[in-house]
């Protein structure tokens, strides 16, 4: 799911760390008062920002006769769910991802990013509309320019637009598209029970992703009962650390389990 909202980059061949420049400040222009006039310098403050590359795989071992007389052939039935597995992982490690070896740096450990809280024991849709837009415009102004998406977890999407809120808007603000992503979690604060929402200008926030590699082993440690092993795997990593004013994420109790 998220892959399809982030911009994706070839990972590098080699590595298990990924890394980009950030201009923090500087880079400045003007236009010249003038012919001949000096030109506007200012320079600039940079780092280096970077995220561990994570290692996403699973395996199924079967036996070799369900292997080669299933109709239709299973490892392709495996080869589906394990891919199903890896990209649900990915989105789980997009938005949670510790940035300490092996797990990338997910959304919610970058700093320095917008944050809002929704403190309120009896939310309604219209106080969470406000805040949303707060976000938004937080997050504009922090990037110089508009974001793209609302990401929120698909009971936030449900009731946030849902038909007993009969003034619900048609549209969010700056044009952006909501996204359905259940891999965010239910389980924040202190209760335990609450969701997030991410405000983001995902143009900004790129990842890195491999392909799924699936293969099929016969001469494994099971090759004495003849135990075929299936297995997935790939790499992934992102670099939202690179634009942190791109991120804003608004929590707290206002965003516990919603009623309909």
């Amino acid at each position: 799911m998220l892959p399809s909202v982030f911009p994706r980059e070839p990972l590098p061949d080699k590595g298990m760390v990924v890394k980009t420049p950030r201009i923090s400040s500087g880079a400045d222009t003007a236009a010249l008062a003038s012919e001949n006039a000096a030109v506007n310098e200012v320079d600039i403050v940079e780092a280096v920002v970077s995220s561990p590359v994570s290692t996403i795989a699973g395996m199924q071992d079967i036996s070799l006769q369900l292997l080669e007389r299933s109709d239709p052939s299973i490892d392709a039935v495996i080869a589906m769910e394990l891919g199903n597995g890896i990209a649900q992982d990915l989105d789980t490690l997009l938005f949670t991802g510790s940035g300490t070896a092996p797990y990338l740096r997910g959304l919610d450990n970058v700093a320095s990013i917008s944050t809002l809280s929704y403190t309120d024991a009896t939310p309604t849709q219209a106080e969470l509309w406000a805040k949303i837009i707060q976000l938004a415009a937080t997050v504009a102004a922090a990037l110089g320019k508009p974001p793209t998406h609302l990401l929120a977890h698909s009971r936030r999407i449900a009731w946030l637009f849902g038909s007993s809120w009969s003034s619900a808007p048609v549209t969010l603000p700056y044009g952006m598209e909501a996204v359905a992503a259940d891999s965010i979690t239910t389980l924040a604060g202190a209760g335990t029970n609450e969701d997030k929402i991410y405000i983001v200008a995902a143009d900004e926030l790129p990842i890195f992703v491999g392909p799924t590699t699936f293969n099929v082993f016969l001469d494994g440690p099971g090759a004495d009962t003849l135990t075929a092993r299936c297995r997935a795997y790939a790499f992934a990593s992102a670099l939202f650390g690179r634009a942190s004013e791109a991120i804003g994420i608004l929590s707290g109790t206002g965003l516990t389990p919603p009623v309909y």
